[in-house]
Protein backbone atom coordinates (compact mmCIF):
# COMPACT_ATOMS: atom_id res chain seq x y z
CA UNK A 1 0.00 0.00 0.00
CA UNK A 2 1.32 3.53 -0.84
CA UNK A 3 0.55 6.60 0.39
CA UNK A 4 1.37 10.08 -0.65
CA UNK A 5 4.34 11.08 -3.13
CA UNK A 6 7.23 12.74 -2.09
CA UNK A 7 8.22 16.01 -4.42
CA UNK A 8 10.82 15.39 -7.10
CA UNK A 9 14.71 15.11 -7.08
CA UNK A 10 14.73 18.75 -8.52
CA UNK A 11 12.28 20.02 -6.09
CA UNK A 12 14.36 18.33 -3.20
CA UNK A 13 17.18 20.27 -4.43
CA UNK A 14 16.21 23.67 -4.36
CA UNK A 15 14.19 23.47 -1.17
CA UNK A 16 16.76 22.25 1.02
CA UNK A 17 19.62 23.90 -1.43
CA UNK A 18 22.00 20.34 -1.52
CA UNK A 19 22.86 18.16 -4.95
CA UNK A 20 21.33 16.16 -6.89
CA UNK A 21 23.81 13.33 -6.03
CA UNK A 22 23.12 14.37 -2.17
CA UNK A 23 19.52 13.30 -2.26
CA UNK A 24 19.80 10.76 -4.20
CA UNK A 25 21.79 8.95 -1.83
CA UNK A 26 19.56 10.28 1.05
CA UNK A 27 16.54 8.72 -0.92
CA UNK A 28 18.08 5.13 -1.49
CA UNK A 29 18.98 5.35 2.56
CA UNK A 30 15.24 5.76 3.23
CA UNK A 31 13.90 3.02 0.47
CA UNK A 32 16.88 0.77 2.11
CA UNK A 33 14.68 1.26 5.47
CA UNK A 34 11.80 0.44 3.61
CA UNK A 35 10.37 4.02 4.65
CA UNK A 36 9.61 4.98 1.03
CA UNK A 37 8.96 3.32 -2.28
CA UNK A 38 10.71 4.81 -5.67
CA UNK A 39 8.70 3.57 -8.65
CA UNK A 40 10.25 4.46 -12.29
CA UNK A 41 8.36 6.84 -14.04
CA UNK A 42 5.92 7.63 -11.30
CA UNK A 43 8.04 9.26 -8.31
CA UNK A 44 8.66 8.29 -4.94
CA UNK A 45 5.87 7.94 -2.40
CA UNK A 46 5.83 7.18 1.59
CA UNK A 47 5.27 3.21 2.55
CA UNK A 48 3.42 1.68 4.89
CA UNK A 49 4.58 1.42 8.28
CA UNK A 50 5.83 -2.21 8.81
CA UNK A 51 5.22 -4.10 12.23
CA UNK A 52 8.62 -5.40 13.13
CA UNK A 53 8.63 -8.71 15.62
CA UNK A 54 11.76 -9.13 17.81
CA UNK A 55 12.70 -12.66 17.50
CA UNK A 56 15.14 -12.93 19.87
CA UNK A 57 12.34 -12.43 22.28
CA UNK A 58 8.45 -12.90 22.69
CA UNK A 59 7.26 -8.84 22.31
CA UNK A 60 3.75 -8.42 22.49
CA UNK A 61 2.02 -7.68 18.91
CA UNK A 62 0.36 -4.35 20.72
CA UNK A 63 3.65 -3.32 22.01
CA UNK A 64 5.01 -3.94 18.05
CA UNK A 65 1.99 -1.58 17.39
CA UNK A 66 2.10 1.25 19.98
CA UNK A 67 5.93 1.32 19.05
CA UNK A 68 5.08 2.42 15.19
CA UNK A 69 2.34 5.16 16.59
CA UNK A 70 -0.46 2.95 15.94
CA UNK A 71 -3.08 2.71 18.65
CA UNK A 72 -4.20 -1.11 19.35
CA UNK A 73 -7.17 -2.75 19.40
CA UNK A 74 -8.46 -6.76 20.56
CA UNK A 75 -11.73 -7.77 19.41
CA UNK A 76 -13.22 -11.08 19.74
CA UNK A 77 -14.31 -12.84 16.18
CA UNK A 78 -15.67 -16.24 17.53
CA UNK A 79 -15.48 -18.78 20.21
CA UNK A 80 -16.62 -22.17 19.59
CA UNK A 81 -16.59 -25.73 20.90
CA UNK A 82 -15.11 -28.12 17.89
CA UNK A 83 -14.44 -31.62 17.56
CA UNK A 84 -10.83 -32.75 18.18
CA UNK A 85 -8.66 -33.38 15.54
CA UNK A 86 -5.48 -35.71 14.75
CA UNK A 87 -2.74 -33.04 14.75
CA UNK A 88 -4.62 -30.73 17.82
CA UNK A 89 -4.73 -33.72 19.89
CA UNK A 90 -1.45 -35.23 19.32
CA UNK A 91 -0.07 -31.53 20.54
CA UNK A 92 -2.02 -30.64 23.13
CA UNK A 93 -2.23 -34.29 24.53
CA UNK A 94 -6.57 -34.45 24.92
CA UNK A 95 -7.88 -37.57 23.66
CA UNK A 96 -9.83 -37.45 20.13
CA UNK A 97 -12.84 -38.26 21.74
CA UNK A 98 -12.84 -34.65 23.93
CA UNK A 99 -13.92 -31.53 22.25
CA UNK A 100 -12.44 -28.55 22.15
CA UNK A 101 -12.33 -24.83 22.42
CA UNK A 102 -12.05 -22.79 19.59
CA UNK A 103 -11.04 -18.93 20.47
CA UNK A 104 -10.83 -16.28 17.48
CA UNK A 105 -9.34 -12.74 18.04
CA UNK A 106 -8.89 -9.87 15.97
CA UNK A 107 -6.10 -7.79 16.16
CA UNK A 108 -6.30 -3.93 15.35
CA UNK A 109 -4.51 -0.81 14.62
CA UNK A 110 -5.95 2.50 14.24
CA UNK A 111 -9.36 0.30 13.66
CA UNK A 112 -7.34 -1.64 10.89
CA UNK A 113 -6.96 -5.16 11.14
CA UNK A 114 -3.57 -6.17 11.23
CA UNK A 115 -3.63 -10.20 12.79
CA UNK A 116 -6.02 -12.66 13.43
CA UNK A 117 -5.28 -14.81 16.87
CA UNK A 118 -7.00 -18.46 16.34
CA UNK A 119 -6.10 -20.45 19.85
CA UNK A 120 -7.25 -23.75 20.94
CA UNK A 121 -7.80 -25.36 24.51
CA UNK A 122 -9.27 -28.16 26.27
CA UNK A 123 -13.32 -27.09 27.68
CA UNK A 124 -12.18 -26.41 30.93
CA UNK A 125 -9.63 -23.69 29.88
CA UNK A 126 -11.55 -22.88 26.75
CA UNK A 127 -14.56 -21.63 28.81
CA UNK A 128 -12.18 -19.31 31.52
CA UNK A 129 -10.29 -17.97 28.54
CA UNK A 130 -13.56 -17.08 26.50
CA UNK A 131 -14.67 -15.23 29.97
CA UNK A 132 -11.86 -13.18 30.47
CA UNK A 133 -11.38 -12.58 26.50
CA UNK A 134 -14.90 -10.74 26.31
CA UNK A 135 -14.50 -8.89 29.36
CA UNK A 136 -11.22 -7.42 28.31
CA UNK A 137 -12.69 -6.44 24.77
CA UNK A 138 -15.14 -4.98 26.58
CA UNK A 139 -13.21 -3.06 28.54
CA UNK A 140 -11.76 -1.98 24.73
CA UNK A 141 -8.67 -3.52 26.01
CA UNK A 142 -5.67 -4.66 23.99
CA UNK A 143 -4.67 -8.69 23.94
CA UNK A 144 -3.81 -11.73 23.12
CA UNK A 145 -3.74 -14.75 24.49
CA UNK A 146 -0.47 -14.74 26.39
CA UNK A 147 -2.12 -11.67 27.56
CA UNK A 148 -5.55 -13.89 28.85
CA UNK A 149 -3.04 -16.64 30.48
CA UNK A 150 -2.18 -13.86 33.03
CA UNK A 151 -5.74 -13.92 34.31
CA UNK A 152 -6.18 -17.59 35.43
CA UNK A 153 -4.09 -17.78 38.68
CA UNK A 154 -3.90 -21.31 38.00
CA UNK A 155 -1.67 -21.23 35.10
CA UNK A 156 1.35 -20.73 35.01
CA UNK A 157 3.40 -20.09 32.13
CA UNK A 158 6.27 -22.15 31.31
CA UNK A 159 8.16 -22.42 28.03
CA UNK A 160 6.65 -20.91 24.48
CA UNK A 161 7.87 -22.88 20.95
CA UNK A 162 7.19 -21.02 18.14
CA UNK A 163 7.18 -21.72 14.50
CA UNK A 164 7.25 -19.08 11.37
CA UNK A 165 6.01 -19.70 7.78
CA UNK A 166 5.00 -17.77 5.20
CA UNK A 167 2.20 -18.48 2.87
CA UNK A 168 -0.49 -16.04 1.29
CA UNK A 169 -4.43 -15.61 2.69
CA UNK A 170 -7.16 -17.56 1.57
CA UNK A 171 -10.53 -16.56 0.98
CA UNK A 172 -11.05 -16.55 4.57
CA UNK A 173 -8.03 -14.95 5.89
CA UNK A 174 -8.08 -12.05 3.34
CA UNK A 175 -11.95 -11.41 4.44
CA UNK A 176 -11.16 -10.95 8.27
CA UNK A 177 -7.73 -8.69 7.47
CA UNK A 178 -9.07 -6.88 4.67
CA UNK A 179 -6.27 -8.06 2.09
CA UNK A 180 -6.46 -8.86 -1.52
CA UNK A 181 -6.31 -13.18 -1.32
CA UNK A 182 -3.04 -14.36 -2.43
CA UNK A 183 -1.50 -11.57 -0.80
CA UNK A 184 1.33 -12.77 1.50
CA UNK A 185 0.42 -13.20 4.86
CA UNK A 186 3.16 -14.77 8.23
CA UNK A 187 1.89 -17.74 10.48
CA UNK A 188 3.31 -17.72 13.77
CA UNK A 189 2.19 -20.72 15.29
CA UNK A 190 3.07 -21.05 19.20
CA UNK A 191 2.37 -24.31 21.35
CA UNK A 192 2.64 -22.92 24.90
CA UNK A 193 3.35 -24.46 27.96
CA UNK A 194 2.39 -24.09 31.67
CA UNK A 195 4.44 -25.13 34.79
CA UNK A 196 3.19 -28.63 34.78
CA UNK A 197 4.02 -29.40 30.95
CA UNK A 198 0.23 -29.23 29.89
CA UNK A 199 0.34 -27.36 26.84
CA UNK A 200 -1.98 -24.97 24.44
CA UNK A 201 -1.90 -24.31 20.66
CA UNK A 202 -2.46 -20.41 19.06
CA UNK A 203 -1.74 -19.52 15.38
CA UNK A 204 -1.48 -16.11 14.46
CA UNK A 205 -1.85 -15.11 11.19
CA UNK A 206 -0.38 -11.63 10.01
Amino acid sequence: MLFRSLPSERELCEKYSVSRITVRQALSELENEGLVTRTHGKGTFISQLKVVQELLSITPFQNSLVGKGLTPKTEVLECKNIPNAYQLSRVLGIPLSENLIELSLLGLGNETPMALYTSYFDTDIGIKMQEFALKLAGDQRSFTTLDIYKCLPEITLGVINQTFEASIADKYISDILQIKKGNPILIVESTIYNSKDKPQIGRAHV
